[in-house]
C-alpha cells in the first residue's frame, strides 16, 4: 500500500491500462436494536484486460518462511440485554398546530 500511495491494489495490474469496477452490498438483519446478529457484506470485482507487456503496480506478495507470531485477547462480552419499562402518564394532550383539540385522563376522557 505504501507502494501505490495507499492504495490496496492487486499485483497483476499493470501501469496505464484501465480498470473496470462492480460493487455490490447485501444487508441481512440490519434493523435490531443493538446491532448484533446481523451480516453487511461487501463485493468488489475489479477486472483488467489481460494484455502482454507494460509495467506491473506492484511487486510479487513475497511471505517470508518464518512468521511471526502476534498474541492476542480474546475477550467475550454478554449478548446485549433491552428490557423494556412503560411509561405512565396521568393524562395526555393532543394537541394540533391550531391548538389543544382533546385532554386525554388514563380512567377515560375529561
Amino acid at each position: 500500500m505504501s507502494a501505490t500511495g495507499g492504495n490496496c491494489l492487486p499485483q497483476f495490474f499493470r501501469k496505464g491500462r484501465s480498470i473496470f469496477l462492480a460493487v455490490d452490498n447485501i444487508d441481512f438483519l440490519e434493523a435490531t436494536c443493538d446491532g448484533q446478529n446481523t451480516l453487511h457484506g461487501t463485493v468488489v470485482v475489479v477486472y483488467q484486460e489481460v494484455t502482454n507487456g507494460g509495467e506491473f503496480i506492484n511487486k510479487p506478495l513475497h511471505i517470508p518462511d518464518k512468521v511471526t507470531h502476534v498474541k492476542q485477547a480474546i475477550v467475550y462480552h454478554q449478548d446485549v440485554t433491552i428490557n423494556s419499562k412503560p411509561i405512565k402518564f396521568p393524562s395526555f394532550d393532543f394537541v394540533s398546530r391550531t391548538g389543544l383539540l382533546k385532554r386525554y385522563n388514563i380512567m377515560g376522557r375529561a
